[in-house]
């Protein structure tokens, strides 16, 4: 008999009220409470998408999508909020899962998600009757990059005299200089989403986006610097593929969808974001071929 499985899929998180916003900004920075100003700049974001972010309910469809085709009970838990990571490892091991298959919602940096996974489940599972499988970086494989490519293509990525723009959330470069491979991570999916499409290297390039308050240098280039190299370049149409989200979110509908747009029309620039693959069953096939994947190994 097959071990009775479980799919964890873990995300960043966001608030389902503006009223939560100011205690989600103080988990996010760690314990120091966000000043006034900056309370009033996510507000402001936040109202201009309708109030709240769908990450949430897209996570648990994909998880739905995914466990389904997987023949997995199917899990979500969020880093930063709720539903937490711990209450999610906790109904597994309710459920007498015997395998935990620890799937990120963030194809470039699965490190992190595994380690509030591994933490929960070392203390809700002292016998180690669950075994964890961690599903690794799975930002290029074949099966999302499809999912990539076809939205780009949807969005008319490869129609004449338009350009590509793939970005991704960018990091404090500190972090980057501590080994975390990000970067090349993301170069390299890029890399392999213009090769289904059969663009040329002239025809993309990759910004990253949505830097956060600290100090310090930020990977980049960031969207502005890469608008402005794209209108001296004579662009006129611009296709954005947020390879780096697999769902809506503030980043994606606010950052991308309002401010972007905003700065690329200031530049001449027509603005078209091809749509993150969300809940949709194409995602779910290849999350679920990722963990297939992941539990032969």
């Amino acid at each position: 008999m097959a071990p009775r499985t479980g799919l964890l899929v873990s995300a960043h998180g966001t608030v389902q009220s503006l009223e939560e916003l100011p205690a989600f900004l103080t988990v996010i920075r760690r314990g120091r409470p966000a000043s006034p100003a900056l309370i009033t700049e996510v507000t402001h974001r936040y109202r201009a998408i309708g109030g709240r972010s769908p990450l949430t309910e897209l996570t648990e469809g994909q998880a739905r999508g995914a466990a389904a085709k997987l023949g997995a009970l199917g899990y979500v838990g969020m880093r930063l909020w709720g539903p937490s990571i711990r209450d999610a490892v906790s109904r597994a091991v309710s459920d007498g899962v015997e395998r935990l298959v620890s799937l990120p919602a963030a194809p470039f940096s699965t490190g992190i998600y595994h380690e509030p996974v591994a933490q929960a489940l070392a203390e809700l599972d002292p016998e180690k009757r669950v075994s964890l499988i961690k599903v690794g970086p799975w930002g290029s494989h074949p099966s999302l990059v499809r999912v990539f490519a076809q939205r780009a293509r949807a969005a008319g990525a490869l129609e004449e005299g338009t350009r590509v723009l793939f970005t991704a959330h960018s990091l404090p470069t500190m972090v980057v200089e501590r080994g975390d491979p990000y970067p090349t991570l993301v170069s390299h999916a890029c890399e392999e989403v213009a090769k289904e499409l059969g663009l040329s290297r002239d025809r993309w390039s990759l910004a990253y986006q949505s830097q956060g308050a600290s100090e310090g240098p930020w990977l980049g280039p960031d969207l502005v610097a890469s608008f402005d190299a794209l209108a001296s370049e004579k662009a006129a149409r611009v296709v954005i593929v947020a390879i780096g989200f697999l769902s809506d979110h503030v980043e994606v509908l606010y950052d991308l969808d309002i401010e972007a747009k905003a700065w690329a029309s200031d530049r001449g620039i027509e603005l078209v974001r091809a749509e993150c693959p969300n809940d949709q069953d194409d995602l779910a096939e290849a999350m679920a071929q990722v963990a297939r994947e992941a539990m032969q190994r």
